[in-house]
Formats: C-alpha cells, structure tokens, sequence
C-alpha cells in the first residue's frame, strides 16, 4: 500500500500535491501548503452559483482536523475509505462512496457519479459548504450509527436535517423510524430542551419522534411559548400539544373530586365521622389541584392526601381513604402521557 494518494477533485483534474497517508489518520492533521486553490478546490460557496469561489494563492494555508470518527483507521466497512469530503471549516471526513450512493437518490448532491469509482490509490475529494457539526451527523445517519457522543445540538441537528433533501436521503422517514440512531439521539435532547425537541419533529411531521417528545413538554407552561416556536410547531401539532395538556388536566380534577366511598356503618363510626374524612380528602385534593400541572407525579399526589388519610382515628375509614387514594394516584399514572 502506498504511503501517499493522488486525489481526483470533482472538477476531474488532478492534484499535484501527493498527500500523506498519516495526513488522514485519527487524530492527526494536516497543513496543506502551497496548493493550487483552482486544483484543490479550497475556497469560499458562492450564493449565487453554488461554486466554488478560489481564495488567492497566498492564503491557501489551512490546518485540517480530521473526523475522529470518519478516517482511514475506522472500520465502518469491509473496504477502507475511497472518499474524502472536506467540510466548510476544514474538517476532513474519509467515507465510502458506496456508502453515499446508496442513500441517496441524487448521487449525494451531484458530487458522485456512479460510474466515476474511487479506488485506495485515487481517492475522490470534494469540499461541501456545511460545517463539520452538520456534515457529522449527517454522516452519522448515513451509516446508521449514533453520535450522541459529541453531544450534536439541535441546531446543528436541525441543521443537518435540513440538507437532506439536498442530498437525497429521502425520505425522511427511512432515517428517522424509531429505533434509528438519529430519532434516540434526537428524543435524548428531550430531557434538557423538550420543547424545541417537540417543535423540530413536529417541523418535519415526524409524528412518531413528535408523539415521544411530548411526554417530555408535561412541565412546560404552554402560555409562555415565543411565537416563533409556535410557528416551527405549526397549527396542527401546537393544538394537539395543548389538547394532551388540557385532558391531563381534566382527567386530573376528575380523579380528585372522586367522592370516598365510605365503609359500613358501625357503632363507633358515624354517617357524620365519615362525611369529615370525606371533605377532608376533597380538600386535600383541592389542594393538591392548586398547584398542579400535566406533568404531576403520583408521589405529588399521594404525599399530599396521605396526610389526610394518615391522621384519622377510625381505622375503617383510614384503609377506606388509603384505598380511593391508591385508585386516584393508579388511575392518573396510566392516563395518556403523549399526543
């Protein structure tokens, strides 16, 4: 195996630069010095053309990370990488052409050509105009694996999702089913953000990432939403998020103005001993109304009314309150959780 690679630039020249091998190990990096920008390729996206716009000879001096994940000491495949991609902030990434060709419907942007095969000795290079943080989970999602160990923000997720189309990984739904390393890696962002979680699938109709991210709004005060958030969410999902807020909250004021059934009469437990246990679980009950949310917990529930149940004398009337206690906290934890 050579020590150095020719590479082949999109444009079908070649460089005259031979690259080292150890250029694209983990870990490493690479000056390249004294390239022909023209030959290269390195330089700025032009808006208007979508070309490549070359920077003067005298700049072209750029430090190179390369992927952690993405180069020629990861096994992702049976074959070695054939391809590198540079990103815009020079973030080298060697990937399989195979790889890309097979998800895409476009020859990933037009930059591949099936009949145009890379071999070790003659990789094919080209630069995109995504940074690194995108193009990683984009190429995370290309070969079905999870990059929840960088930590991608939902922007730059967002982002990424957003250059799908651009490529051709479509349709979306073929990298975002449940299960998917990109969906868990997105449902995982819940926890911390979830409203922006729920509004990005819900921007895209991803109804099952949308339908789990839901669970994780419970605690969020719908009123306070920006209108800009509103808008990402679109009619249709904003209306079903305050429709799976306002049931939790019928259903919770139901459960509590459930009256106690009380136990049978006996000769130290009157009708009128057993109405007090009776509003006193109602306002305890109340009380626990006042403060609550869609997002109430069992515990919330239950720590407030045991206190009631736990002070009355009557033994009967205490397993009496304990038990519509238990049927309230049971019946609130299997009431609907998500849109």
């Amino acid at each position: 195996m050579s020590d150095y690679f020719d590479f082949e630039f999109i444009d079908g020249s070649d460089s005259s630069e031979l690259i080292p091998e150890s250029a694209f190990l983990e870990g490493g990096d690479f000056q390249f010095l004294d390239l022909d920008p023209a030959t290269c390729q390195i330089g700025t996206l032009s808006e208007q053309s979508g070309t490549l716009d070359p920077t003067p000879h005298e700049l072209i001096q750029a430090t190179v990370q390369i992927s952690d994940t993405f180069n020629l000491n990861t096994n992702h495949d049976s074959i070695p990488p054939n391809t590198i991609i540079l990103s815009i902030d020079n973030t080298v990434f060697a990937v399989h052409h195979h790889r890309l060709l097979a998800c895409s419907i476009n020859n990933f942007g037009g930059y591949l050509q099936s009949n145009n095969l890379p071999s070790r000795e003659n990789f094919i290079s080209f630069l995109v105009s995504e940074p690194s943080d995108v193009l990683n989970v984009l190429l995370h999602t290309i070969y079905n694996i999870p990059c929840d160990v960088y930590s991608p923000s939902l922007s730059s997720i967002s982002s990424s999702l957003s250059t799908f189309d651009k490529y051709g990984l479509v349709p979306f739904e073929r990298f975002l089913s449940k299960g998917t390393p990109l969906f868990t890696t997105i449902l995982n962002r819940a926890v911390v953000d979830p409203i922006e979680t729920y509004a990005l699938a819900a921007s895209y109709a991803l109804e099952d990432l949308a339908v789990a991210a839901s669970a994780y709004t419970l605690h969020v005060k719908l009123h306070t939403l920006c209108p800009d958030i509103v808008d990402k969410m679109g009619t249709r999902y904003m209306q079903r998020l305050y429709n799976l807020h306002g049931s939790r909250m019928d259903k919770l004021r139901e459960l509590l103005d459930r009256k106690l059934y009380p136990h049978v009469a006996t000769p130290t437990c009157s009708v009128e001993k057993r109405q007090v246990v009776s509003r006193a679980l109602n306002l305890a009950g109340k009380q626990v109304m006042y403060d609550a949310s869609p997002a109430m917990t069992r515990s919330g529930i239950e720590n407030v009314m045991r206190g009631v149940a736990d002070s009355v004398a009557c033994a009967d009337c205490r397993e009496a309150a304990h038990k519509h206690i238990k049927e309230i906290s049971t019946q609130w934890m299997i009431f609907e959780r998500t849109i």
